[in-house]
């Protein structure tokens, strides 16, 4: 007995199949009808779909995300109610989401991360530029199409109240400390996201982990993350500055906007071994010498035996060649590498801008990481990496750390108690602590 065709979704949506399902929402492959094109459909879930406030904020979001037109944003089409079934229809990515490659692979190669952080950091700068924050970045909205391109998707969950449908673990994993605190989601929450998307990418685990949302939690408001380049084998340095400046517990010492991270990791890509993007090219054909006229042999009768002198002249003159080619290809080479390399300026005592200058005056890049000492006033470096006097690539990264002034010892009574949606808790304790501020460093459902 035949099934009966299920009528199109808003009698224009054709479902297809089912891709993914989570509490908050179903997502299908489905056939435009009018437009003859596949879409992904989400539905929001029934048990949202029956409060009116859900589906306001849902259809609130879903319009502010059809306003944003950039390439790496998942495009909106439409969002509509049929009978109760409350649906956006969205571009259909063909690929994994970054939940399912890290799934598979645990982690993705150096230049990969790179290129999918300029990417997502892109895509946050458009959407933050047209007034429209994700809130709940995480790596299912982050989708790896096959053709290579990389879209964001699902912006305006946090707004609609469905952030927290992903369960108190997911929110303390990849939320913000200022979220996890009761703070509304801003621009530099989804930065701080996108940090934590960068460290798993490369490590294959998130930078803060453990048992539950509080422990995680914990962690997070007082623990500093390993260095990814210490975790995982192969991690350039230079990633370790931009990890640590977007997990910054204090959102006014991040980035401030997705532009400056993507400069960053574009400028990072040019200095590690293998280029961001490096166009195949074809070898030089070399012309095949042209052969030498075969010498007609003289008559039987006159034939004599011909002295050996002169082919061991002409032995000696080609090896001769053959020698000068090649030490002088060594020395062009030898040269080369030389011009590619600088020696690092001494730039420790300078203040901050004096230093930068410095470094780039050399042919190096330099990056800040503004960290307590107690020896050097604030605003001088007080560390550089790599150290003075040493050779560097021309163009790479310089990590100076500058002092913020010496650590502040704070008496604290009471500490307060607050309520977030990762369902964590605070203790009262009356005790004397010691803070030091960390340095900064940098299908969906």
């Amino acid at each position: 007995m035949s099934q009966t065709p299920q009528p199109p979704l808003g009698g224009r949506y054709e479902l297809r199949r089912q891709l993914a399902s989570s509490p908050a929402a179903r997502v299908y492959l489905a056939q435009d009808l009018e437009l003859g094109r596949p879409v992904a459909i989400k539905v929001l879930g029934p048990e949202l779909a029956r409060d009116p406030q859900v589906v306001e904020r849902f259809r609130q979001a879903a319009n502010a995300a059809a306003s944003v037109h950039d390439p790496r944003i998942v495009t909106i089409y439409d969002w509509g109610d049929d009978q109760g079934a409350v649906y956006v229809a969205m571009e259909l990515v063909d690929g994994p989401s970054l939940a399912d490659t890290l799934r598979d692979a645990r982690r993705l190669g150096v230049v990969q991360t790179i290129n999918m952080g300029v990417s997502v950091a892109q895509a946050l700068d458009a959407a933050h530029a047209a007034g429209l924050v994700h809130g709940s970045l995480k790596p299912r909205d982050v989708l790896l199409a096959n053709d290579g391109s990389v879209k964001v998707t699902d912006f305006g969950t946090a707004t609609a109240g469905l952030a927290s449908l992903a369960g108190p673990a997911a929110a303390a994993t990849y939320d913000s400390p200022e979220q996890l605190q009761g703070q509304p989601a801003d621009a530099r929450s989804d930065l701080y996201a996108l940090g934590a998307l960068l460290y798993e990418a490369l490590t294959g685990t998130p930078p803060f982990t453990g048992p539950d949302a509080v422990t995680i939690t914990q962690r997070k408001l007082n623990d500093r993350v390993v260095p990814a380049s210490a975790a995982t084998p192969g991690v350039p340095p230079g990633f370790d500055a931009i990890i640590d400046r977007l997990l910054e517990r204090d959102p006014s010492r991040r980035y401030a906007t997705g532009a400056e991270v993507a400069t960053d990791l574009v400028r990072l890509g040019e200095t590690v071994e293998v280029p961001l993007a490096a166009p195949t090219q074809a070898l030089p054909v070399v012309p095949p010498a042209a052969a030498a006229p075969v010498a007609t042999p003289p008559p039987p009768p006159e034939k004599k035996k011909r002295s050996a002198t002169g082919w061991i002249i002409a032995a000696i003159v080609i090896l001769v060649l053959a020698v000068g080619g090649l030490v002088a290809w060594a020395v062009s080479q030898d040269n080369s590498n030389k011009a590619e390399q600088v020696q690092v300026p001494a730039v420790v005592g300078a203040r901050e801008t004096a230093a930068s200058a410095t470094i780039e005056a050399a042919g190096l890049s330099a990056t800040t990481v503004p960290e307590p000492n107690d020896s050097f006033a604030k605003g001088l470096v007080f560390s550089q990496a790599p150290a003075a006097g040493t050779k560097a690539r021309k163009g790479s990264v310089v990590v100076l750390k500058v002092s913020s002034g010496p650590t502040t010892t704070t008496t604290s009574s009471t500490s307060s108690t607050s309520t977030s949606t990762t369902s964590t808790t605070s203790t009262t304790s009356t005790s004397t602590t010691t803070t030091t501020t960390a340095p900064p460093t940098t299908t969906t459902t």
